[in-house]
């Protein structure tokens, strides 16, 4: 049994590089290289072949993959990979938030801020359904901002910035596009006194995630913006700006929201889908107050859920089994309603008389049907 303990050791070279030779095999016989980690066979025509090798095993993070970015945002538990298409790169993501993200259709901007009762904003270029975003400069002197026909307030921030004991902020306002918008958008307040802002609109189901503030001072202020997002920036600082001088905003990826007039500028916009830091600079350096200088970062998203949809509240009161959506004229929003009959005549217009004089005066044509409340069934006009 001592042949059980016999080692069958093959031809074998340590020199990298080198190849065994027909004259150094039989048919069959194998050799190899340790140095290259190759393994070599006779072939019966007398050809070396080589049948192994030559690749060292070893292991790899992902984000060593070119196409792959899990270092600028490391991914948290419970995401996955989405691919980006602004950074070319499959980046951690919500798992369900989907690979694409809001796109800008367009933006007009006024960021001369004069003292006035009133902003008028130009239209964007958009397309029904985009998501309107307006940012608001104004002063607690206006005495409050009124917004144009179906903007609504998302909220008001910066405002710890003073100025000679008054307060300076950025309201953001919302609308969804519809397919007959005007071609310009006012804002008004009470009093007069410095206003200036920009609208961008936003396609692609674009819905508001998260709204951040950062304060700077003197010429310059920052904000962070985060990957996976459309982060829509907006700045405003104190002082206008000097004869000539110019405002900027920059960082990785950013197209300014700009019209550079050569005064009283207060207000800039820009957007990113890139992680990082947005950084605001104008040219005059502000003494007055502290903060003088900020910055917001309105982080947008795809809409997952209905209630995503700015026109939509399903959280306010919850629907039960069987209702329907609404739209509530005084809320500007689509709610859960039940179908009683009230609701299923006002979706189909059926109007509700008394008897047939009434439907007559309300504009019932003969023989159209109407919901007679007197006797409390659906009739129709004679």
């Amino acid at each position: 049994m001592a042949d059980l303990n016999a080692r069958i050791k093959p031809k074998k070279s340590s020199t990298t590089g080198e190849v065994p030779q027909a004259a150094d095999l039989e048919v069959a016989e194998i050799a190899v290289n340790t140095a290259d980690g190759k393994l070599f066979v006779k072939h019966t025509d007398d050809s070396i072949k080589e049948i192994s090798g030559g690749t060292d095993i070893t292991t790899e993070s992902i984000d060593a993959l070119s196409d792959v970015d899990t270092s600028t945002t490391a991914p948290t538990d419970g995401q996955v990979l989405t691919w980006v298409d602004a950074n070319s790169k499959w980046e951690p993501a919500d798992a369900g938030g989907g690979g694409s993200l809001p796109s800008v259709s367009g933006w007009t901007i006024d960021s001369n801020a004069t003292s006035a009762t009133s902003q008028v904003l130009n239209a964007p270029t958009h397309s029904a359904g985009d998501l309107l975003v307006a940012c608001i400069m104004s002063r607690d002197s206006g005495g409050g901002l009124t917004p144009p026909s179906g903007f609504t307030l998302h909220g008001a921030y910066l405002s710890s910035i003073v100025f000679s004991g008054g307060i300076q902020t950025i309201s953001v306002f919302t609308k969804t596009a519809t397919g007959s918008e005007p071609s310009t958008y006012t804002w008004t307040q009470a009093s007069s006194s410095r206003i200036c802002g920009f609208i961008a609109a936003l396609g692609g189901n674009a819905v508001i995630s998260t709204v951040t503030q950062n304060y700077g001072n003197a010429t310059t202020a920052t904000i962070n913006t985060v990957a996976n997002r459309l982060n829509l920036t907006a700045a405003t600082w104190v002082y206008a700006l000097a004869s000539s001088e110019a405002y900027s905003q920059s960082g990785a990826g950013v197209t300014e929201i700009t019209d550079s007039p050569a005064s009283d500028a207060r207000i800039s916009g820009g957007y990113t889908t890139q992680a990082g830091t947005v950084t605001s600079t104008h040219g005059s350096t502000t003494v007055d107050g502290s903060p003088n200088h900020g910055m917001i970062n309105i982080q947008l998203e795809v809409a997952t859920s209905i209630n995503d949809s700015s026109d939509v509240d399903t959280v306010t009161t919850p629907p039960t089994d069987g209702q329907v959506l609404t739209w509530v004229n005084a809320n500007s929003r689509w709610e859960p309603a039940g179908l009683d009959g009230t609701t299923v005549r006002a979706v189909l217009g059926i109007g509700e008389y008394a008897d047939d004089a009434a439907a007559g005066t309300g504009g019932v044509a003969s023989g159209a049907m109407y919901y007679n409340t007197t006797s409390s069934d659906y009739r129709l006009k004679t």
